[in-house]
């Protein structure tokens, strides 16, 4: 049995090489330690390849002119019908009607974050936050940012219009505003935010129709996964986003003891990974299956839960947990043969 995954080596790698970068090389500077670096992520996209697993998911969803249809894994649907996407004054005055969750007021809510997250600066967060993991923080201040500067000249508008003087308008702005951190808009940003950070989409279809909150939650629910111990590498993970973000406030320690501990930790897990690549080669050779199908029994068709827990805690490898779940379950998951 394997004693680490080779996605879990993977993500070490990956999260070492970082953390190399940031603290030692330079680009105008030692040609050659770069070079190896990008050979280590050439590497780590040859492991993630090796092994690709198709995942079931929760729910399925299809599209029409006119709704979503939500089918779960047993065959049970659910038909939710597409919005019709609001003007920005009636997306304005929907929500200073009804700051609470009512309908309207949440579509009016949805109209607005469609068009402000369209906006290109928003493009750098687009499906990059993992599902897990809190929306940055540079992103909800640049929504701030945005928010003011496209509801605001238009609620002001829309205020003088109706007969109000500039400055009665601003203070009704200021009021307005306050209640866009609860209510409708509120709840209704939390999910469009997640949506467009998390899996890179609009709450908005080709055809222009809305999606409704409860699609966008059913599909954010679909891709979420569980917390798992991710061990050493999570904190490397979590090391390298703190390097990566860090301040003038933040106490990075001494450089040269930084270096030795990350040149050590990436010299023990390059052979780590060799090792696990001989090892898997050695496997695939003698018989693979053979192994599997002893599993098999042992499991005595164990559930799709067990088996990723098996997975997760290395009590099967990669191969072995592809047989089981295509044995079990009729759940593919595609080997790749490693390059030689």
């Amino acid at each position: 049995m394997l004693t680490y995954s080779v996605c879990n080596l993977a993500r070490i790698w990956c999260s070492l090489s970082v953390l190399i970068r940031k603290y030692y090389f330079k680009r105008d500077s030692i040609p050659m330690a770069w070079l190896c670096l990008c050979e280590i992520d050439l590497k780590i996209l040859t492991v993630r390849k090796i092994f690709k697993v198709i995942k079931m998911s929760k729910f399925t969803f299809s599209f029409n002119d006119k709704s979503v249809v939500i089918t779960d894994g047993k065959n049970n649907t659910e038909s939710i019908d597409l919005l019709d996407k609001l003007d920005t004054i009636e997306s304005l005055r929907a929500i200073g009607k009804e700051q609470n969750a009512s309908i309207k007021a949440s579509v009016g809510a949805l109209s607005l974050l469609a068009e402000m997250l369209a906006d290109p600066r928003f493009d750098f967060y687009k499906g990059i936050t993992p599902i897990n993991e809190k929306i940055p923080k540079e992103f909800n201040s640049a929504l701030r940012d945005k928010i003011s500067e496209y509801m605001k000249p238009a609620f002001i508008a829309d205020q003088i219009a109706k007969g109000a003087k500039p400055a009665t308008a601003d203070n009704q702005w200021q009021i307005y505003a306050s209640g866009l951190n609860t209510g409708s808009f509120s709840n209704a940003k939390t999910w469009a935010v997640k949506f467009y950070c998390q899996l890179g989409k609009l709450p908005t279809l080709d055809n222009g129709k809305l999606l409704p909150l409860r699609a966008i939650i059913k599909m954010l629910e679909d891709a979420k996964i569980p917390a798992t111990d991710g061990g050493i590498a999570d904190k490397l993970v979590k090391l390298s986003s703190d390097i990566e973000n860090r301040t003038e406030k933040t106490n990075l320690g001494e450089y040269p003891t930084a270096i030795s501990a990350l040149k050590s930790m990436l010299a023990t897990y390059e052979g780590l990974y060799r090792e696990t690549l001989e090892t898997l080669t050695q496997l695939h050779s003698d018989g693979v299956i053979a192994q599997a199908k002893s599993a098999i029994s042992d499991a005595q068709k164990p559930s799709i839960e067990s088996l990723n827990a098996q997975l997760d805690n290395g009590q099967i490898d990669d191969t072995a947990y592809a047989i089981l779940m295509l044995e079990h379950h009729n759940v593919q998951v595609e080997f790749e043969d490693a390059p030689m």
